[in-house]
C-alpha cells in the first residue's frame, strides 16, 4: 500500500498511523506484500514434486540474504521487507526465520482464499516437471503409445505407481505420513491418467496435421516391429503398408466405407494388383519348375533327347536272353501281363520287329514292360488308381529282375524308359496334389521312377498346377498361386517334387499372392461388422478380444467430431483421410512416431495440484 494521500480514492484516508481505526477483521499491509501473481508463482513452485519442503527454506534465505547484502551496503538507508520480517539490524538467521514464517502463513493464506487458483497453480508446477518425466519414463517402458485397452491399462497402472512414489517422496520429505500420501497419489496418478486417455483423442485430432495423422495411425498399427515392415516392403515392390496388417488393414477398409474420392483411389489401386495374380501365379510356377515352354512341346523334345541318348545302350543289350526264377515265371503268367505281351509283339510286329515267345530277350520283356506303361497311363488317366497300383507292382517287379540280370539296361532305361512311361510318368505327377495323395506316397513313387519318368512327373505337377490355377477366381482370399498348395502336406509335396530352394520360391509368391488378396478381400468386401471389430469370424472368436486391446485405429472419437460437426471438420476429414489412403496404399513407411498420450501430463498435473493441497 502507497503513503501518498494523492494517490488515495475520493474521501479516503490514510489510516498508517491509525491502525485503529481499520475495519473490524481488516488488517494494514506492509508495501512490499505479494501480488496475486506472486501468491500463484509460490503455489506453483510448491506443487513440483519434492520441491514443497524446499521452496520456503530457498524463498526464506534469498530474503535473509538480501537483507544482509543491503544493510551491510546502505546502513540504515536500507529498506528490508516489512512483509517478511526483515530488520536490517537482525543476525541472519532471525532474518531467514521471519521469512520462512512469513511464507507459509502467506501460503495457508491463499489456499484459504483462493484454494481453486492455488490447487492450478501446484497442478501447473506439477505438470511442468511431473509431465515430461512420467511420459519420459512411460517411454522408457514402452506404454506411452501401446494402443487400445492395453495402452491404456498399461498407463493408468504406470501414473498409478508413479503417483504413489511422487506423494510418498514428497511427503517422506515434509515429515508427513508417506503411506498416506500414496494412497491419494495412486488415486490421483490413476484418475489423471484415464482423465487423460478421456481427452487424449480430441487434443490429438485437434493439433495433427493430416501427415501427422496418417503416420500416426500406422505407427501405432505398426508398432514394434517397424524395421521388420520396412524389410518386408523394401523386398516386395508390390506390397502395400496395409498388408499383413489386421489393424492397418481395418484402417484402410474404414477409409473406402468413408465418402469421398480416396475411394476410387483404394478400389483401382488393389483392382490393378489382383488383375494381375494369375499372371504372377504362373510365372512363379514357370520358375520354380524351371519349364519356359508349352508342355506338349516340352515333353516331346525331352522324349526325343532321352530316347537319342539311351538308344546305343538299348542296342547293346537287346539280344540278351534273360534268365528267369519261379518268381518271374509266375509274374509272366498272369492275365494282365500275357495281355501285355500280345499288345508288345503287335506293337513290335507293326515296326518290323518279330519276337520269340520262348526267349524272354532283353528287348521282348522291354516291348512288354512298354505295353505295361499303356495300360498304366490309360487306368490313371481313368481315375482307376488301385488298377494303376497293380500294373506298377507287376513292372517293378520285372524291371528288377531285368536290371538285376543285364545293369547295362537298367542305365539305358534310367536315360529313357519309353514315351509311355514317360507319359504315364507325367499322368501320375498330374495327381500328387490329390487330397488323398500323402507326401510320404509321393516320396516313394518318385523313388520307383527313372530319371527320366520324375523329370516328366515333375512336368505333369506344373501341368496340374497351371491348370488348377486357370480355374480359380484371383478375388477370392485364397489367391491364384494357392491353388493346390493349401495344405501343408501339399506344400510338402511341392518340396519333395521341386527340390528345397525351388518350392521355396513358389511357396514364397503363393504366400505373397495370398497376402494380396486377403487385404483385397478384406478391404472392399465382406460384412462391415465383421472387419470393424478385427476378425474374420463369429465374435465368439478369441480375436474379439484382439480387437477390443487394439482399439478402432482412426480412432472413435475423430469418427464422433466428424459426425457431430461435419461443417466443422469437413475440411481436415477430407485432407486426413486422403492422405490415410495414400499411406496405406504406399510401399514405404511415412516419416513419424505415434503421437504420445497426454495422459501421463494430466496425471501428473492432479498429483501435483490436489496432494499438496489436502496435506497442508
Amino acid at each position: 500500500m502507497t503513503d501518498d494521500p494523492s494517490l488515495l480514492p475520493e474521501g479516503a484516508t490514510l489510516l498508517h498511523d491509525e491502525p485503529e481505526a481499520l475495519p473490524e477483521g481488516a488488517q494494514l499491509l506492509p508495501d512490499d506484500a505479494p501480488t496475486f501473481e506472486n501468491d500463484m508463482s509460490h503455489s506453483a513452485l510448491k506443487g513440483i514434486p519434492f520441491a514443497r519442503a524446499y521452496v520456503d527454506k530457498g524463498l526464506a534465505l534469498g530474503q535473509a540474504a538480501r537483507t544482509a547484502v543491503t544493510s551491510s551496503l546502505f546502513g540504515g538507508d536500507a529498506h528490508p521487507s516489512q512483509f517478511y520480517g526483515q530488520q536490517s539490524n537482525a543476525p541472519f538467521w532471525d532474518n531467514y526465520q521471519h521469512a520462512l514464517n512469513a511464507l507459509d502463513n502467506e501460503g495457508k493464506a491463499f489456499q484459504k482464499d483462493h484454494w481453486l487458483a492455488d490447487v492450478t497453480a501446484k497442478g501447473l508446477g506439477g505438470a511442468v516437471v511431473g509431465g515430461p518425466v512420467a511420459g519420459k519414463m512411460m517411454g522408457a517402458f514402452g506404454v506411452s503409445s501401446l494402443p487400445g485397452l492395453l495402452g491404456v491399462g498399461s498407463r493408468a497402472l504406470a501414473a498409478t505407481g508413479e503417483g504413489a512414489a511422487l506423494a510418498a517422496g514428497d511427503a517422506y520429505l515434509n515429515n508427513e505420513d508417506p503411506l498416506s500420501a500414496a494412497k491419494w497419489g495412486a488415486a490421483f496418478g490413476l484418475g489423471g491418467s484415464l482423465a487423460g486417455e478421456i481427452v487424449n483423442p480430441v487434443v490429438r485430432y485437434i493439433r495433427q496435421t493430416p501427415k501427422e495423422f496418417a503416420a500416426d495411425v500406422i505407427a501405432r498399427g505398426v508398432g514394434a516391429n517397424r524395421e521388420g515392415a520396412q524389410q518386408a516392403l523394401a523386398s516386395d515392390p508390390l506390397r502395400i503398408v496395409a498388408d499383413d496388417n489386421a489393424s492397418l488393414i481395418q484402417a484402410l477398409r474404414q477409409t473406402r466405407d468413408t465418402s469421398g474420392p480416396w475411394q476410387d483411389t483404394i478400389e483401382k489401386t488393389l483392382a490393378d494388383r489382383a488383375n494381375g495374380t494369375v499372371d504372377r501365379a504362373r510365372s512363379a510356377v514357370t520358375d520354380a519348375s524351371g519349364i519356359n515352354e508349352s508342355l506338349p512341346k516340352y515333353l516331346r523334345d525331352m522324349d526325343a533327347a532321352r530316347k537319342a541318348q539311351a538308344a546305343p545302350l538299348y542296342e547293346e543289350t537287346k539280344n540278351i536272353e534273360v534268365p528267369l526264377n519261379d518268381q518271374i515265371a509266375e509274374l509272366l503268367s498272369r492275365p494282365d501281363f500275357r495281355s501285355a505281351q500280345a499288345t508288345a509283339a503287335r506293337k513290335a510286329a507293326n515296326e518290323g520287329i518279330t519276337l520269340d515267345a520262348d526267349k524272354p530277350t532283353v528287348q521282348a520283356l522291354d516291348y512288354a514292360k512298354r505295353a505295361l506303361d499303356d495300360k498304366i497311363g490309360h487306368a490313371l488317366m481313368h481315375g482307376q488308381r488301385d488298377d494303376a497300383r497293380v500294373l506298377t507292382g507287376m513292372k517293378n517287379d520285372l524291371l528288377s529282375h531285368v536290371d538285376d540280370a543285364v545293369p547295362k539296361y537298367a542305365q539305358a532305361r534310367n536315360i529313357y524308359a519309353g514315351h509311355s512311361s514317360l507319359m504315364s510318368a507325367a499322368e501320375e505327377g498330374k495327381t500328387f496334389l490329390a487330397r488323398n495323395m500323402s507326401p510320404d506316397e509321393v516320396q516313394f513313387r518318385l523313388g520307383e521312377m527313372s530319371e527320366g519318368e520324375r523329370d516328366a512327373a515333375k512336368v505333369g505337377f506344373r501341368q496340374d498346377l497351371m491348370q488348377k490355377i486357370g480355374n480359380i477366381n484371383a478375388d477370392s482370399p485364397q489367391g491364384a498361386a494357392n491353388a493346390g498348395l493349401r495344405t501343408p502336406n501339399m506344400r510338402e509335396t511341392a518340396r519333395i517334387v521341386l527340390g528345397d530352394d525351388e518350392a521355396e520360391k513358389l511357396l514364397s509368391a503363393a504366400a505373397r499372392e495370398r497376402m494380396y488378396a486377403t487385404t483385397n478381400n478384406r478391404v472392399t468386401s465382406g460384412s462391415p461388422t465383421t472387419f470393424n471389430i478385427g476378425l474374420d469370424g463369429p465374435s465368439t472368436s478369441p480375436g474379439l478380444i484382439n480387437a477390443l486391446l487394439r482399439r478402432d485405429p482412426i480412432g472413435v472419437t475423430a469418427k464422433l467430431m466428424e459426425s457431430a460437426f461435419p461443417r466443422l471438420t469437413a475440411n481436415k476429414r477430407a485432407a486426413r483421410y486422403d492422405e490415410l489412403a495414400r499411406a496405406l496404399l504406399n510401399n514405404s513407411l511415412p516419416t513419424g512416431a505415434p503421437t504420445p498420450s497426454i495422459a501421463p501430463e494430466v496425471a501428473a498435473l492432479l498429483v501435483g495440484g490436489t496432494l499438496p493441497a489436502e496435506r497442508n
